[in-house]
């Protein structure tokens, strides 16, 4: 088997440890940079310097997004948006106010309606909902507009009517807000 390779630029970036494959197949592949993410005191960070990569620390207190782009700050790319942009503040949100100060869990039930084999028997989400609302916990049921409905069905069949369904209301950068606030 022959490989032929582009001579174009190719920037492979690496977000943990594991990637260090994918630095060494993008600097086989012709990479003029390559960038590895690793936490300050993980002992590989020598062999990406070795190796010629450059070598960013992971900061655990930053968001992901951030981290992101301190890797591809590295290679001279920059975001044309703005914070907000990927960090919604609640008030971009469809979140009653009266869940606030809340413990707040998120739940996609539902995966999509061609894998229905993966998904957990609706008794038992409506069980586990019913038990979290109970504790004094909102639960939010996210996910893609084709699982409005399913999600619906399950929160019209719980006991506790207050859990939220925001499927295809919200897009993933709300999405990851909520996670960030999440207590799960």
């Amino acid at each position: 088997m022959k490989f032929r390779f582009s001579s174009t630029p190719i920037y492979i970036f690496g977000r943990h440890t594991y990637s260090l494959k994918n630095l060494i197949l993008g600097a086989a592949c012709g990479a003029k940079a390559s960038v590895a993410n690793v936490m300050a005191d993980d002992p590989r960070s020598k062999i990406y310097s070795v190796l010629g990569f450059d070598v960013r620390t992971y900061h655990a207190e930053d968001h992901e997004v951030t981290n992101n782009f301190g890797l591809l700050e590295r290679l001279n790319v920059v975001s044309t948006r703005e914070p907000d942009f990927f960090f919604p503040k609640s008030d971009h949100l469809p979140l009653p106010a009266e869940i606030k100060d809340k413990p707040l869990i998120l739940i996609q039930a539902l995966s999509s309606p061609s894998q229905y084999w993966k998904r957990w028997p609706e008794a038992y989400w409506i069980r586990l909902i019913d038990s979290l609302a109970d504790s004094g916990s909102v639960v939010v049921l996210v996910g893609s507009a084709e699982e409005r409905v399913g999600n619906a069905d399950i929160i019209n069949k719980s006991c506790n009517k207050t859990a939220l369904n925001l499927a295809g209301q919200i897009n993933l950068s709300e999405l990851g807000f909520l996670a960030s606030i999440a207590q799960c």
